[in-house]
């Protein structure tokens, strides 16, 4: 179970807009979770998760740098400039005033048929 900041439809798929799809096949649907606690209680459901995506982000990270030629049309890339090009699964929140590090989220996006 995670908590999410809200469940949406993105703006490339706000059906039945002027700024989304016309065809409801189209549309995407988008999931927000983040690592807030449930109930007062830290969600350790998520904590797992979290460490389970981040070890699939490295083994695709080591892929992409050893095939980077092939796969950026680059070569003599070192890993932390590779690292900088990929959109990693769960990303840290800041907050906007501070700057300091409020959380995790994780955007899920998948097609909404229906």
């Amino acid at each position: 179970p995670c908590v999410t900041n809200w469940p949406r439809v993105t703006g490339d798929g706000n059906f039945g807009t002027m700024f989304g799809p016309a065809d409801i096949t189209k549309a995407k649907f988008s999931l927000d979770l983040t690592d807030a606690a449930i109930n007062a209680v830290e969600n350790a459901d998520y904590a797992a998760w979290s460490e389970m995506m981040t070890k699939v982000d490295d083994k695709l990270l080591d892929f992409v740098h050893g095939e980077q030629l092939k796969i950026l049309g680059r070569k003599n890339l070192t890993r932390d400039e590779i690292k900088m090009l990929q959109i990693r699964t769960v990303r840290p929140k800041y907050d906007k005033m501070s700057g300091t590090l409020i959380g995790h989220s994780v955007q899920a996006t998948t097609a909404k048929f229906a």
